[in-house]
């Protein structure tokens, strides 16, 4: 990812999930001051796609879920990695992978770009902050 790194998360269980939606939320809202619209679309985005790893994936202490941010204004990056079984969909959203559930699809509607890779056992969002 292009921008520099803000931080990175471990969630080791399904129960850490919403903290851990909120701190990423609250740095990328400290890093851009999101306004309503943006603060709204970055939490779906967000929380889409560390819930949909904890459920596909299997979270546990032995199968953690990696969450890294990049924030550089007015951009916004977040790549969540698994050690689930994954899939074979690599590649875009909006291409070949809609045809699978409907989470990509919700999460490419509100970002400026996704991407899955390494066998979809890892997701990264593009999203951008309107400048104020």
């Amino acid at each position: 990812m292009e921008l520099p790194s803000s931080g990175v998360w471990w969630i080791h269980g399904a129960g850490q999930r919403a903290v851990t939606v909120d701190s990423i939320l609250h740095s990328v809202d400290a890093s851009l001051v999101l306004g309503e619209r943006d603060r709204f679309a970055a939490r779906l985005c967000i929380d889409e796609a560390i819930t949909n790893a904890c459920e596909h994936a299997g979270v546990s202490p032995e199968r953690p879920i990696e969450i890294e941010l990049h924030v550089a204004s007015p951009r916004w990056a977040l790549r969540v990695r698994d050690a689930g079984p994954g899939h074979t969909r690599d590649g875009e959203a909006g291409g070949a992978l809609d045809e699978g559930g409907r989470g990509l699809r919700f999460i490419a509607g509100y970002c400026e770009r996704v991407v899955v890779s390494e066998g979809g056992r890892t997701i990264t969002l593009w999203g951008r902050a309107e400048e104020r």
